[in-house]
């Protein structure tokens, strides 16, 4: 027996690559779509409801995006800060 979610675990969503770190239009168009499609079964959506392992699969990223994405960080932390002053 396997539980399926339409939405990714928020643990396994907060670590993912996913996230921009803020709710941005895209997220809000995803969850848009599924909401449409629970409400009126009308919207076209090209996946079914996925398991925790396959959640897994699709949030990691490969060593490149990850560094690129903790580069981007510390650098707005800087620019962040830099400006506060």
């Amino acid at each position: 027996m396997s539980v399926k979610s339409w939405y990714m675990p928020s643990h396994m969503y907060e670590k993912s690559n996913q996230t921009p770190g803020r709710w941005s239009s895209h997220t809000e168009s995803l969850f848009h779509l599924l909401d449409q499609t629970f409400k009126d079964g009308k919207a076209s959506i090209t996946r079914g409801p996925l398991t925790r392992k396959a959640w897994d699969n699709q949030a990691r990223s490969s060593l490149d995006i990850r560094k690129a994405r903790m580069r981007l960080e510390s650098t707005a932390v800087v620019l962040f800060n830099n400006t506060r002053h």
